[in-house]
């Protein structure tokens, strides 16, 4: 099992942006199972950022509270890594607010997807109370 932390810092020789990860296991993440794949959904904001891993049942796994800051996002991109064996990123929003963390996940080779907030407002979601109207037959 890996567990993973990033840091990102400019090789002055070069002045080349450069990401390094070392693999650091606490107790806890040591002691938890992998998922083969999972989805990290991600709810863009200003100051912060709302990230969710889920695994291929729809079972949420991990769920946090990011603050829009390279140091934070780094790490919560670690904890997903360390969690998932693979893991497909989702987000809402592409502009601005959320630069620094496309650019993160990037630099990381992690491959993000766009799915617009009113696609998923608008998502009729079945429930055991209300279950999703089936289509008319023609008779």
């Amino acid at each position: 099992m890996r567990c993973a932390s990033w840091s990102l810092f400019t090789d002055l020789s070069s002045g080349v942006l450069r990401a390094t990860a070392w693999f650091v296991c606490s107790k806890e993440e040591s002691m938890k199972q992998r998922i083969p794949l999972g989805w990290a959904g991600i709810d863009v904001g200003k100051g912060h950022h709302w990230i969710c891993l889920v695994d291929q049942d729809g079972t949420t796994v991990w769920s946090m509270r990011v603050d829009n800051d390279e140091a934070v996002i780094l790490d919560a991109i670690g904890s997903v890594l360390a969690r998932g064996e693979e893991v497909v990123w989702g987000v809402d929003v592409t502009g601005t607010m959320s630069g620094l963390l496309l650019a993160l996940l990037a630099a990381h080779g992690q491959r993000v997807r766009y799915l617009p907030g009113r696609t998923v407002n608008r998502w009729p979601a079945p429930t055991a109370v209300r279950p999703r109207p089936m289509p008319a037959t023609p008779t």
